[in-house]
C-alpha cells in the first residue's frame, strides 16, 4: 500500500510540475502559478507522506522508504511518458557559414 501511495503522490507531483511549466509559458502572471503550484503540490505530498507514516505505528520507517521509492521511481516514468520535443529542429536553428 505504501508504494502505491508513493506512486500516486509522484504522479500528482511530477505531472503537476509539468502542467505548471506549460501554464507558466503562456500566463500573464507566471509567479502566481509557480508559487501556488509549489504550495499545493508540496502540501498534498507532505500530507500523503504523513498519512503513510501515521496509518499504523508498526514499521513506520519501512513504509516511508517504500513510499519514497514509489515517489522517486514515478519521476522516471513520468519523464519517459512526457517527452518534450523541440519545436525548432537544430539544423534550422544554426546556420552554416558560406
Amino acid at each position: 500500500m505504501a508504494m502505491s501511495v508513493g506512486v500516486g503522490l509522484g504522479i500528482m507531483f511530477y505531472y503537476g510540475l509539468w502542467w505548471t511549466v506549460e501554464k507558466v509559458t503562456t500566463s500573464k502572471t507566471p509567479a502566481r502559478w509557480l508559487i501556488g503550484s509549489v504550495i499545493v503540490r508540496m502540501g498534498i505530498t507532505l500530507f500523503g507522506f504523513y498519512f503513510v507514516i501515521t496509518f499504523d505505528f508498526t514499521g513506520q520507517l519501512i513504509r516511508l522508504l517504500l513510499c519514497l521509492i514509489g515517489f522517486f521511481c514515478t519521476r522516471f516514468i513520468i519523464t519517459k511518458l512526457i517527452h518534450v520535443k523541440s519545436t525548432v529542429p537544430l539544423e534550422t536553428e544554426v546556420g552554416r557559414a558560406p
